[in-house]
């Protein structure tokens, strides 16, 4: 991993996403919180997110997942792990990883995914999806006491 692309990456991040910080000094190892979408079932909470970057990063997409448990059709609920297409390097999708992706671009893509964006050909929890497709009144009721649960009011650092 080219050290020049970790500094610009960090700075790019340190500017755009206050509310992500370095684990420990390492600019290939990121902990921060996203807001929940004004709109949807995840307004007015906070999630936290973990990034690591590969060894092989910009050429490997970075890992993400959720810390904060969440409702949704393309996060494994036990896990954190999301399904998002910009997290991929290939497939049908224009939104796939490639080198000159990077990291604001991947959580303004998971902000998209908390605010309806859901790709229903892989969800990571098929529960939350077989849920919207039967009702999506109680899925989002569902989405919003997971919420209130689990969300935080503000960021912890």
């Amino acid at each position: 991993m080219s050290q020049s692309r970790l500094a610009d990456e960090f700075e790019k991040i340190e500017r755009e996403l206050p509310l992500f910080r370095p684990v420990k000094g390492n600019l290939s190892h990121y902990r921060g919180w996203i807001a929940g979408p004004t709109g949807s079932p995840y307004e007015n909470r906070f999630f936290e997110l973990d990034i690591l970057l590969p060894d092989d990063y910009p050429f490997e997409p970075p890992i993400v997942r959720f810390i904060t448990k969440i409702w949704h059709p393309n996060v494994r609920f036990s896990t954190g792990e999301i399904c998002n297409d910009i997290l991929k390097i290939s497939g049908e999708s224009k939104y796939t990883w490639s080198p000159g992706s990077d990291v604001v671009s991947v959580i303004i893509n998971i902000v998209g995914m908390l605010g309806g964006n859901f790709n229903f050909n892989s969800p990571l929890n098929p529960e939350a999806a077989r849920q919207y497709f039967k009702s999506k009144k109680l899925f989002e009721k569902k989405a919003r006491e997971m919420t209130e649960r689990y969300g935080r009011e503000n960021p912890d650092f």
